[in-house]
């Protein structure tokens, strides 16, 4: 029994024994197989990380290098240009001492140490320190090396964008990123044109078009110097420039404070950066005026010679019993519409107003560009706020008319005058000149547009003239004029809107003045604004028109614009040139503009005085600036053009 029991059992022992080993002979062939398909995926992947790429077809592209096109001024002269510079970069492997190379690279990149700690201790075996640093900073850098310091560390090359002029004109220019994208102002609105987005076969690096701006970076200079003087006296919370040709709209300076520098724009807060020209809105107060009467003007309810009451107020009944009342600053009797410019009476502006059309009222203004936005190309430019009249009250017209109840930007107040200077025919502010090719192909051009016919001819002559008795004796812009020119001008002081209660604040304005020049052949249009300057003076009338007037002054010499008066010298029977200013020394610095080189060195060497000159011609700048008390062996700068 145990025999054939054995036997039985080693019968069923074989029987079982040969789908197993072919089991294991087909999951020997499955391992095998997927074995070799791992090795063939993990070749190719290291394959692909290693960058062993494969051979070259007729169908292979790749990214080119893309170095940005210059920016310039209306002259030629670089605001923007692309430059290599090097950035830091780390191979951990190499780097025997961490905390003594933190220590070392802090001190010449001007980083903390402890900073540069946490970039070099960051996991990896690669690390970029600093991206993009000074041509300074790299010989440093390579200086250290060559003495045997800094092992592991290395410099590698990449493309920055350098803004020679630092601040200036920064808010116009805007920044570029770290990779080469433009994030703000003419960087970011034609990023597509300064670097193309180019992808061709075998091709290692494309070059960007140049952008030439309507700028000019002398009128620039000076306006920022302007705002700089007023930011450090008035102290407000901003200052705003803007200068623009009369017959064309080119922007010829756009000057803001606070600013910032965008080489090293990362150091600066939002505030400094923001672009508030083209994206801050607010109430203008009594520069509007010269837009409200143009508007009741042109609709023919009223003409040069209409009579409105001021007795100190305006003040209207309501069919409810309540009453409008608006506070002026003065008692005028009667004005005409010329007395309201001159004035600036809040109650001749506002009867203006009950004698128009809500409706017709709301399209003069649209006409002349007022809540919408002006189209220069620049990010998140304001529409400003211009209500629909279905959205008005019943004090809305009048409040409207002397500058509240509505917001407008730096830009709108710009583009409205230009209907006021060239016979009712509005213009589109433009900061673009032309886009030539890297190889000097003009590739557009951008000319003068004209956006609507905003008043009648007629109307718009008579309110410039208006203007004028604003820098007249008795008018509020009087502290605007400029000796042998005629000014056409308006002032204005806005309460400041206080979202929190609907009101107004009580101890903020915004001071601001308008100016058309000169007066019989518009050329310039500037617009000064000082938010909430906390001096003892506030009024625009006191501390923007004498802006106005150093701009003008400035404006006129620059582009050699002949006087009007008879204090000038006849050449050539074609043109006058004005006599040379007078200099005169008291203790103080005097106003050395417009005096030649020649006459420059007689001037100050005989008071004892070291001068410094920079170029040559006449005097546009001056350091430092007049009014400055000066003492024997000071240093006195000047700037000739």
């Amino acid at each position: 029994m145990a025999d054939k029991g054995s036997v039985i059992g080693s019968r069923a022992a074989g029987t079982e024994s040969r789908p197993a080993a072919d089991l294991v002979g087909r999951l020997g062939w499955f391992v095998i197989v997927m074995a070799a398909a791992a090795v063939t995926v993990a070749a190719r992947y290291a394959t692909l990380m290693l960058g062993e790429a494969a051979p070259p077809t007729a169908l292979d592209v790749r990214l080119p290098t893309v170095e940005r096109g210059p920016i310039l001024d209306r002259n030629g002269r670089v605001l923007a240009l692309t430059t290599s510079l090097d950035s830091v970069t780390a191979w951990m492997p190499a780097v025997p001492d961490v905390a003594a190379t933190a220590e070392r690279l802090a001190d010449i990149l001007e980083l903390d140490a402890a900073l540069v700690s946490m970039r070099l201790n960051r996991g990896t075996d690669f690390v970029f320190v600093e991206r993009q640093i000074t041509p300074t900073q790299s010989q440093s850098i390579e200086a250290a090396q060559l003495a045997g310091d800094l092992p592991g560390i290395s410099l590698q090359p990449e493309y920055g964008r350098s803004y020679p002029e630092q601040e200036l004109a920064a808010h116009a220019l805007g920044f570029v990123g770290i990779d080469n994208v433009g994030l703000d102002g003419i960087e970011n609105t034609f990023n597509h044109v300064l670097a193309p987005p180019t992808i061709e076969p075998h091709v290692d690096e494309v070059y960007g078009n140049q952008v030439i701006l309507t700028l000019d970076i002398n009128v620039q200079h000076e306006l920022e110097r302007i705002a700089e003087q007023a930011y450090a006296e008035h102290d407000p919370d901003a200052v705003f420039i803007l200068a623009a040709e009369a017959r064309t709209g080119e922007i010829l300076a756009y000057v803001a404070r606070p600013t910032y520098d965008p080489n090293t724009y990362g150091r600066f807060s939002a505030t400094e950066r923001d672009n508030s020209l083209a994206s801050q809105a607010y109430e203008p107060g009594s520069v509007f005026k010269v837009f409200s009467i143009a508007a009741v003007l042109d609709a023919g309810v009223i003409d040069a010679a209409t009579v409105l009451p001021s007795p100190g107020f305006y003040e209207r009944l309501l069919p409810d019993g309540s009453s409008i009342l608006i506070d002026d600053l003065g008692i005028y009797g009667s004005v005409n519409p010329q007395q309201i410019l001159q004035y600036s009476s809040n109650a001749g502006a506002a009867y203006a107003s009950d004698l128009i059309d809500a409706d017709e009222m709301y399209r003069q203004l649209r006409q002349l560009g007022f809540g919408s936005p002006t189209g220069v190309p620049f990010p998140g430019e304001s529409a400003g706020i211009l209500r629909p009249p279905e959205a008005w009250s019943s004090r809305s017209k009048p409040t409207i008319a002397i500058g509240q109840e509505l917001s407008v930007t730096a830009l709108q107040v710009i583009a409205g005058a230009t209907a006021i200077a060239n016979d009712g025919l509005l213009l589109r502010p433009h900061v673009i000149r032309r886009v030539v090719s890297p190889e000097g192909e003009l590739i557009k051009e951008f000319d003068t547009e004209s956006v609507s016919e905003a008043l009648s001819p007629r109307v718009a002559r008579s309110v410039l003239t208006m203007m004028e008795a604003a820098t007249g004796d008795g008018g509020t812009a009087r502290r605007a004029r400029v000796p042998g020119y005629r000014i056409s001008a308006k002032t204005g002081t806005a309460q400041v809107a206080d979202p929190s209660t609907g009101g107004y604040y009580e101890d903020q304005v915004t001071a601001s003045v308008l100016g058309i020049f000169p007066t019989d052949n518009p050329q310039f249009i500037v617009y000064i604004v000082l938010h909430n300057p906390r001096g003892e003076e506030r009024f625009g009338g006191v501390i923007a028109a004498p802006l106005l007037g150093d701009a003008a002054r400035f404006l006129l010499q620059h582009y050699r614009v002949p006087p009007d008066d008879a204090d000038s010298v006849a050449q050539a029977a074609s043109f006058t040139v004005p006599l040379p200013p007078a200099v005169e020394f008291d203790g103080v610095m005097p106003d050395l503009r417009g005096v030649s080189a020649r006459r420059l060195h007689p001037l100050l060497a005989a008071r004892g005085l070291r001068l410094v000159v920079h170029g040559a011609g006449f005097v546009y700048t001056q350091s430092p600036p007049a009014g400055t008390a000066l003492t024997e062996g000071h240093t006195v700068e000047v700037w000739l053009r």
